[in-house]
């Protein structure tokens, strides 16, 4: 038995760091780098975006606008009391803002009494009530033909008298306002399903993305260092974020923005210099807001900090019960954690102080400013720059300016913190793609092809990954060493710290038949030749580094240093059996098979065509249906896989994680997927192939794997401690610890 060199026992453990070019990048990732990695996914939606924006801000407008048409309802018709100069009191039938016009400017007339003076006819120009009446005056004789036509009417009454102008005109208003309604829900509902479906477009977008960013990493071994539930959780987390955080932006921030901007310009138009004294104090307010924000963040992180500090303190009390109890030393930790706890205390005070001083404070300035305006308003009324109804419509739109600023601040607070879900999203991708520091001698990509002399840089030469095409080439490592890359600090937020270091410290463990065995990181110095055309086993213990050396070889991990020499055209069988959700047939082909329909019942439907040479000929998608069926069918016979599927196209694996087949019948599906593709390989990667099957089930594999070589000329590597697997072996490699030190 030939012998390698294994790596000492006493290898590092994994380890959590925080690198200059990882974990401080990430943490330092702010809402505007943030917001560009959520906008890089949005442009995809840009069209719809737009369109949601602007069904919006004709929503912000119909919305501002319905006030002044119910400002123009109410004061169609009233009475306006005027005096002339001789003190002889007047009254006017006043039809509308046009009316109060000219009763103020009639020669001889004073100021009207209520007040409206030179504002009574600020919302004339908009012309709500002429063009109302444009509008629907020519319709209300069809309208009422219409109800009349609706209602039984006896044929002895009385024609319906016609409408006076006033009654014309009343209706026209209240008309033009249900319309304005109406438009204003209608276009609302449009600019929010347009935000939520370019919400949902850019879910897609990410989670297509960041897969296919994860899968066609140039560091594979990457990919191990996460849980990969865990993975595909901060994936849809993530997309959901990205989801919410398009709909917030459009249909809350952006609206809000909006409404701000129109109860501003109203304000403005109403009465510009009790607006511009307004805005002084509203300014003043919101950057007392914005200070306040700063203060209570730092505050709230470090109450978040002592709380994980009291949880973790707390954590390793009952660890350590025992000790506690052996050594009776409760008084003491006890003691420890009531400090802790009282620390806690104080600071949690402090923030809840914080939170509501601000608030009675803030609350109270803005009830001081409406005491200034009230003033103000009064003193305008008295000069007849502003009239008691367009007063009302003021303060009416200053409380919508108020409550839309505040809501506009929690609306942004909430934005930077749905932002925040994909901080870690963002430091992933880019930890998938980008090298970590001190890892410049990570090697050259497998497949490359590049030798020592082939121009790499200095720093790679240490590495060399030599990939060939024949399958005749030589398969070995030489001096080979590598470890798995530590872990990101970001890493921590996914599935804790700890967590990320116990997902690396037992990958090989996870790869390995023995459960609790001692991982070493990686392997260190390892040679090896394996037999061409041959079957080569490397025998040895859980945790000696045969996963690894089988990855090296077919280019899912790179060496640190030495050198690899293998095949293009390697497969791996992992010993976690790589099942998809699917049928089985597309389990076995890899391949989808939506395109043919119900499988077997729609080849049989195609009938063959005869073409105009007279020889029948099958449809395409029937020929090449046919083809894979024959593939799937000699594989399943091969392996064993018919002995309890009948259909392999009909049955259907819906969960990876409790499929209804057992560990043999599912190492024999990934036999079936070895054999359905013997003209696409050249080298055979076994990782633990026995582990789980019965007696049975391992002679089936043992003559597959005798199969593959004689009858398909296939260089194979195992990886295992079964002797059974060993029997058959044409040369065992002893990676055990024993054999190192013999050797």
């Amino acid at each position: 038995m030939s012998s390698a060199k294994h790596p000492e026992s006493g290898s590092p453990p994994a380890r959590v760091l925080s690198s200059p070019t990882t974990a401080s990048e990430s943490e330092a990732v702010g809402t505007l780098q943030l917001l560009r990695f959520a906008y890089s996914y949005m442009t995809c939606q840009l069209r719809v975006i737009l369109v949601s924006g602007l069904f919006m801000a004709c929503a912000t407008l119909l919305s501002i606008s319905i006030p002044a048409l119910a400002e123009e309802i109410v004061s169609y018709g009233m009475r306006a009391t005027t005096k002339t100069i001789d003190g002889v009191s007047h009254t006017v039938e006043s039809s509308s803002a046009t009316s109060l016009e000219a009763a103020t400017a009639a020669p001889g007339l004073g100021m009207p009494a209520d007040g409206a003076g030179a504002g009574g006819d600020r919302l004339f120009f908009l012309g709500l009530g002429p063009l109302s009446e444009r509008i629907f005056k020519p319709l209300l004789p069809m309208l009422f033909a219409f109800l009349r036509s609706a209602v039984v009417v006896r044929d002895d009454a009385e024609p319906a008298a016609s409408l006076s102008p006033y009654v014309e005109g009343i209706l026209c208003r209240c008309l033009l306002m249900a319309v304005a309604i109406i438009c204003y829900h209608f276009t609302s509902l449009l600019a929010h399903l347009a935000a939520y479906y370019a919400g949902s477009g850019a879910q897609n977008a990410l989670t297509k993305d960041s897969v296919h960013r994860i899968l066609h990493t140039p560091h594979p071994e990457r990919v191990a260092i996460v849980n990969a539930v865990k993975l595909a959780q901060l994936i849809t987390a993530s997309g959901r974020a990205l989801s919410d955080t398009t709909g917030e932006l459009l249909t809350n921030v952006l609206s809000q923005v909006m409404y701000i901007v129109g109860f501003f310009a109203v304000m403005l138009f109403l009465s510009y210099q009790l607006t511009l004294i307004i805005l002084v104090g509203v300014v003043g307010i919101q950057c007392l807001f914005f200070f306040q924000g700063i203060s209570l963040h730092r505050q709230g992180s470090r109450v978040t900090a002592e709380e994980a500090s009291v949880q973790a303190y707390i954590a390793n009390i009952l660890q350590r019960s025992q000790t506690v109890l052996v050594f009776g030393c409760s008084e003491f930790v006890l003691d420890r954690m009531a400090d802790r706890s009282a620390q806690l205390w104080r600071l949690t005070n402090g923030l809840n102080r914080s939170i509501h001083g601000y608030a009675a404070v803030s609350s109270g300035l803005t009830r001081l400013i409406l005491v200034v305006a009230l003033g103000l308003s009064n003193y305008y009324q008295q000069k007849g720059q502003l009239g008691m109804r367009h007063t009302i419509l003021y303060f009416a739109c200053f409380q919508s300016f108020v409550n839309t600023l505040a809501s506009l601040s929690s609306a942004v607070s909430q934005l930077r913190a749905t932002l925040g879900r994909l901080k870690t999203l963002d430091a992933m991708l880019r930890w998938y793609s980008e090298p970590l520091a001190g890892t410049a001698g990570e090697g050259c990509t497998a497949g490359e092809g590049c030798t020592a002399g082939e121009g790499c840089t200095a720093a790679l030469e240490l590495a060399v990954v030599d990939v060939q095409e024949s399958p005749t080439a030589e398969v070995a490592l030489d001096h080979v060493s590598f470890s798995y890359p530590a872990v990101p600090a970001f890493f921590s937020e996914v599935g804790g710290a700890a967590g990320a270091g116990d997902a690396v410290a037992s990958w090989e463990q996870q790869l390995s038949t023995a459960m609790g065995s001692q991982h070493n990181n990686g392997v260190s110095q390892v040679s090896l030749t394996a037999l061409v055309g041959g079957i080569t086993v490397l025998y040895g213990p859980s945790g000696c580094g045969k996963s690894t050396c089988l990855r090296l070889l077919c280019g899912l991990v790179r060496p640190h240093t030495g050198t690899v020499r293998t095949q293009r055209r390697a497969v791996l069988l992992e010993q976690q059996h790589a099942i998809f959700i699917g049928t089985v047939a597309e389990n076995i082909l890899l391949t989808s098979l939506s395109s043919f329909g119900s499988g077997t019942a729609k080849a049989s439907a195609l009938k063959p065509t005869m073409p105009s040479s007279g020889v029948p000929q099958l449809p395409t998608a029937a020929a090449t249906f046919a083809e894979l069926q024959r593939r799937v069918t000699d594989a399943a016979v091969k392996s064993g896989c018919a002995d309890f599927l009948s259909n392999p196209f009909s049955t259907f694996i819906e969960s990876v994680d409790h499929p209804q087949f057992s560990g043999g019948q599912l190492q024999r599906i990934v036999l079936a997927r070895m054999l359905a593709r013997t003209d696409d390989y050249s080298l055979v990667l076994l990782d633990e192939p026995t582990t789980g099957l019965d007696r049975s089930a391992v002679e089936v594999l043992l003559e597959t794997i005798k199969e593959l070589r004689d009858t398909h000329h296939k260089t194979i590597l195992i990886s295992t401690h079964d002797r059974r697997v060993a029997e058959v072996a044409d040369k065992v490699i002893d990676l055990s610890a024993s054999a190192a030190e013999a050797r």
